[in-house]
């Protein structure tokens, strides 16, 4: 049953079909059997996607038995068992706290996006001392700051547009048709749900500080693109465990979310481990809501959510 295709925060397309596991292509899924829950990790990004509960019961056993018949455990602890078998890695969830899912889930995550980061950076550097060869003579590693290389490649994969679509400002009533990733957001969550908000580009040209507002669900899909970019060159362990810390002074991730965006936050005001906590609690929250729907109202989001990652991710080459 294929209710999916792309990931929802980097587009990239997912494994065909979610019930079997990947023969040729590599493919990476985590499930709780406990809890009947079953995720499509993107393999560009490393975002979580979660199935459809119609879905998930049928895949969770294919799952367990390939873990059971093919699967070769890499690593283990007392209730996470990462698992290889051929092209698929399984990551099988257990009774875990959250700081021990959180190490899965996002400090290997930001480890794969450090080390991407590193090898980046190395290719750059090799461009750079091959040019020097030919202008000097001379093979110097040098000549562009590191950040340079991750700034192209972060570009290259997520392209310079967060948002394309129409919405209205509130002073000047013109149309914004896009946010790009450098232009300024503000974050506010209103009502139990978020907001994201831009400058109006006629207002500014005319020295006013219009502003245009962006709701939910499309402001989540706004929100976690732009985490996943800000936060494409990793996090350290001791930033992870920070983040980890905030959340844990928190009833929920949901309650995070509400608290520290009650008033509206531009996003540049955000330091690690912040960005990451706020990165974490996106996407728990995001989960939570959709498990407390009901099977034909969640059906119904999945297919508004897939629309919503499309328009969203048009403009990037899969």
């Amino acid at each position: 049953m294929r209710l999916f295709s792309r990931c929802f925060v980097c587009a990239a397309e997912l494994s065909a079909e979610p019930v079997t596991p990947a023969e040729e292509n590599p493919a990476k899924y985590a499930f709780d059997p406990a809890r009947g829950r079953l995720w499509v990790v993107c393999i560009r990004c490393g975002a979580w996607n979660l199935v459809p509960i119609e879905a998930r019961w049928e895949a969770i056993e294919v799952l367990e038995r390939t873990a059971r018949d093919r699967g070769r455990v890499l690593a283990r602890t007392d209730n996470v068992a990462l698992i290889e078998a051929g092209n698929t890695t399984l990551i099988r969830i257990g009774a875990t706290q959250r700081k021990e899912e959180a190490w899965w889930r996002y400090l290997k995550e930001a480890e794969h996006r450090r080390d991407n980061a590193r090898r980046i950076v190395r290719r750059g550097r090799w461009r750079d001392a091959f040019i020097n060869l030919l202008i000097w003579g001379v093979p110097i590693p040098a000549g562009t700051e590191p950040e340079t290389w991750i700034h192209s490649a972060r570009v290259l994969q997520f392209s310079r547009s967060l948002w394309t679509g129409p919405a209205r400002c509130g002073e000047c009533g013109a149309l914004a048709h896009d946010i790009r990733f450098a232009d300024p957001v503000t974050i506010v969550s209103r009502n139990d749900e978020l907001r994201v908000r831009g400058r109006c580009a006629v207002c500014r040209a005319a020295g006013g500080h219009g502003m245009f507002e962006i709701a939910d669900p499309i402001a989540t899909r706004i929100v976690q693109r732009k985490l996943a970019y800000t936060n494409y060159a990793g996090a350290s362990e001791p930033d992870l465990n920070g983040a980890v810390g905030i959340l844990d002074s928190f009833p929920s991730a949901a309650s995070f979310v509400h608290t520290v965006f009650a008033n509206p936050v531009l996003f540049t005001q955000l330091k690690s481990p912040q960005l990451i906590a706020f990165e974490m609690a996106v996407n728990e929250a995001r989960e939570v809501e959709l498990l407390n729907l009901e099977v034909r109202e969640l059906e119904a989001r999945w297919r508004v959510e897939e629309e919503i990652a499309f328009i969203v991710d048009r403009e990037l080459t899969p």
